[in-house]
């Protein structure tokens, strides 16, 4: 078949248009739906996990589209997972990184690349940068962690051999303390082929502790089999590996190995085992009620875990729990486990338990409390709770079946500061009109301003008229650009801002290098080129430089 003719007829933009207006297209993330063209060419992330550099060119190149400047490490990690080195190279030159060493403005991003190209075996990329930048702070160790999760040796030798001639080298925490790494997992041959060799080097003793933790996390039991077996001595403490161990139910077996010898009284490891609700760690440990500053019982009810319950109220005669069982459960919303502790247990629960579970607005446990354990007294603030979980049904429920069947006057600034609009509106409704009983006033626009809640801002701005202050526009900066765009654009308060007041403003945006909100206030509210000029210089004062700001303060001086 003639390929020349079949890309004639597709390189037509009206047909381009038509085919991918309706292609779904599937991100590489399992967790994400699936994306229509329209809405994929808007997600750069996902762009570059598709290795579609052209429409990522294009998306980049729109100043419409907001976050642009600052470089997206979901986007980076992607070119680099899945994409060509020529679409890192045109993200590393569109965000301007050689720029960014000669003005020290990086602030640990080109870092970040190289640990991500480790991570990913991408010895191009890694190569690449390498060979470009002339960086005297090159993190290698963070690197080199990276190479002993892949159990690649050559790179390990590589980075090793960097790591001993840099006489700056910085230890820094690793992602394999947080959490599980989400490369391919190779053989565990492989992996201790890696130890054997850093050992047996008698170098780099600093990565000793993460290897081992590295192996914990994984849940690679054989390397921890093999660590222990022949390199105990170099773990004379063995707590921190072993709370780790204890944090997930698939790490048992490497628990098992780790906990030979050690204390069976650790509080976290009891902790743990009673939050993912680990028999097989539970029956290993000692579980004495008296052994711990709360019982294990009370931990395992507020994580919902029935068995676990009902086996320890089997084990034990003595007390094992306290109303705090109850309470937790109910403010978990883990009705099967209060029920079971009432028909079972003799402590009951405390006034706390009604309160937990209208605090965190779960209906069906407030009503289960009120209905079938009439001894649980409920105080008048129970409307508060009720108020601060965000759910409307119970306010009405408590309304009907009880006298406290009003909220407290001072509630409703920490109902905005919480966002819970509907419960808003419920105040509202019932705020005895000129009486204005939750006192509402210009500071609530202002609160739903600096916290971000646009739907706030718009629905008092549609149904109540005491508007807000300038206060708003201050409060609102370090939220996101778009509370501060329509503040400017719907309210009156901002139609004429005094000068100092505004340079007030740009100059906290400078300082937090709030590009895109700078962008929206200079767009909206603009200055002159000389006024411009002198911010300009004054953020070049700045250490680190606001990088991102500084272009676009260059680009409204070119305007």
């Amino acid at each position: 078949m003639d390929k020349s003719k079949l890309l004639i007829v597709f390189n037509n933009k009206v047909l381009y248009r038509l085919i991918f207006y309706h292609v779904s297209s599937l991100p590489k993330s399992s967790s994400s739906s699936s994306l229509k063209w329209d809405q994929l060419i808007k997600r750069p992330d996902i762009l570059a996990s598709y290795n579609y550099l052209r429409e990522l060119k294009l998306y980049l190149a729109d100043n419409s589209n907001h976050n642009i400047k600052k470089p997206n490490m979901s986007t980076i990690e992607n070119a680099i997972r899945y994409g060509s080195l020529e679409m890192l190279i045109f993200l590393l030159e569109h965000h301007q990184f050689e720029r960014r060493i000669t003005m020290r403005a990086v602030q640990g991003d080109l870092n970040e690349i190289l640990s991500i190209a480790t991570k990913y075996s991408r010895d191009d990329i890694i190569q690449y940068l390498l060979d470009r930048f002339a960086y005297d702070n090159w993190d290698y160790y963070s690197a080199l962690m990276n190479t002993t999760h892949l159990a690649d040796v050559d790179l390990l030798k590589f980075f090793s051999t960097k790591l001993l001639a840099d006489n700056n080298v910085k230890q820094t925490n690793n992602i394999f303390r947080e959490k599980r790494q989400q490369s391919p997992l190779l053989s565990d041959d492989k992996y201790i082929k890696m130890i054997k060799y850093i050992f047996s080097e008698n170098r780099n003793k600093h990565l000793v502790g993460d290897i081992f933790m590295s192996a914990i996390v994984n849940n690679r039991v054989n390397v921890v089999e093999y660590l222990l077996t022949n390199h105990k001595s170099r773990f004379p403490n063995l707590t921190r590996f072993l709370v780790a161990a204890s944090q997930s139910l698939d790490r048992f077996e490497t628990f098992k190995w780790i906990f030979i010898g050690q204390s069976k009284s650790n509080y976290q490891v009891m902790r743990n085992a009673c939050l993912t609700g680990n028999l097989n760690i539970l029956s290993m440990i000692d579980t004495q009620p008296s052994m711990y500053p709360e019982y294990p019982m009370d931990i395992a009810s507020g994580a919902g875990h029935l068995n676990l319950v009902e086996d320890l109220h089997n084990q034990y005669t003595q007390r094992c729990c306290s109303t705090q069982a109850i309470d937790n459960a109910a403010a978990g919303n883990h009705k099967r486990v209060v029920k079971w502790l009432y028909e079972n247990r003799t402590e009951g629960g405390s006034p706390r338990s009604l309160s937990l579970a209208a605090k965190n607005g779960h209906f069906a446990m407030v009503k289960w409390l009120i209905e079938n354990r009439p001894e649980i007294q409920y105080s008048r603030c129970i409307m508060d709770d009720c108020a601060y979980g965000g759910n409307v049904e119970i306010l009405e429920y408590f309304e009907q079946i009880s006298d406290a069947n009003i909220c407290r006057p001072g509630i409703l600034e920490s109902i905005v500061e919480l966002g819970h609009l509907n419960v808003i509106k419920y105040l509202h409704e019932r705020n005895e009109g000129s009486n204005n009983r939750y006192s509402f006033n210009e500071n609530t626009m202002n609160l739903a301003a600096k916290h971000g809640h646009l739907n706030i801002l718009m629905w008092l701005d549609e149904n109540r008229t005491e508007g807000c202050t300038k206060g708003a526009l201050f409060g609102a900066w370090k939220e996101t650009r778009e509370i501060v765009e329509w503040l400017l654009i719907n309210r009156t308060e901002f139609t004429v801002i005094e000068l100092t007041e505004l340079f007030s403003l740009i100059d906290l945006l400078i300082e937090k290098n709030f590009c895109d909100t700078l962008e929206c206030l200079l767009t909206l509210r603009p200055i002159t080129k000389e006024q411009l000029t002198f911010c300009y210089n004054e953020a070049l004062k700045q250490t680190p430089p606001p990088f991102e700001s500084i272009i676009t303060l260059e680009q409204f001086m070119k305007n």
